[in-house]
């Protein structure tokens, strides 16, 4: 009697195709979700200029938001930008335009690069104004769903929106 050892070829066939199907499906999912990681990474980096911008809203309101703003925007580009940030920029009123790199080695999609993320801060549910409370951000890509379901007004950025964290959609 013959006993039979190992798989036949139309086995391995079936087992290789498979994992060529896996593949095909897992590796842009996998590329997509990088992605998005390096933007929320990128957002972070605003972190330090919304305190900054709450801060004197707090102290002086626009007054000191707009000096604020002017001091943040006069430092060497260089200080602001980071592997995935190649600017982040204040206006008077305290909005924030964080713009991606352009520089494709950093692994954003082609559509991704040099795309801005906007963040509107508010207060009251409005743009900063004369008036007293504490601030909301709102953060924008193309689109506001998020910002304008928590009652917020939002300026919109140029990241579509399937790239962006789940708060700024």
């Amino acid at each position: 009697m013959f006993k039979s050892q190992g798989f036949t070829l139309v086995e391995l066939m079936i087992v290789v195709a498979i994992i060529v199907i896996l593949a095909a499906i897992a590796i842009p999912v996998y590329q997509y979700n990088v992605a998005r990681a390096k933007v929320t990474e990128a957002l972070a980096q605003s972190n330090v200029v919304k305190t900054l911008v709450s801060e004197a809203f707090v102290a002086n309101g626009l007054t000191a938001v707009a000096e604020v703003a002017a001091d943040y925007n006069a430092r060497v580009i260089s200080e602001k930008q980071t592997k995935y940030v190649s600017d982040i920029h204040v206006d008077e009123n305290g909005i924030i335009t964080v713009t991606l790199s352009s520089n494709i080695n950093t692994g954003f999609m082609n559509d991704m690069l040099a795309k801005t993320l906007v963040l509107t801060p508010n207060v009251q549910g409005a743009k900063l104004a004369n008036i007293s409370g504490s601030i909301d951000w709102a953060c924008a890509s193309t689109t506001s769903t998020s910002a304008t379901a928590k009652n917020l007004v939002a300026e919109l950025g140029t990241l579509p929106a399937k790239y962006a964290p789940p708060e700024c959609r």
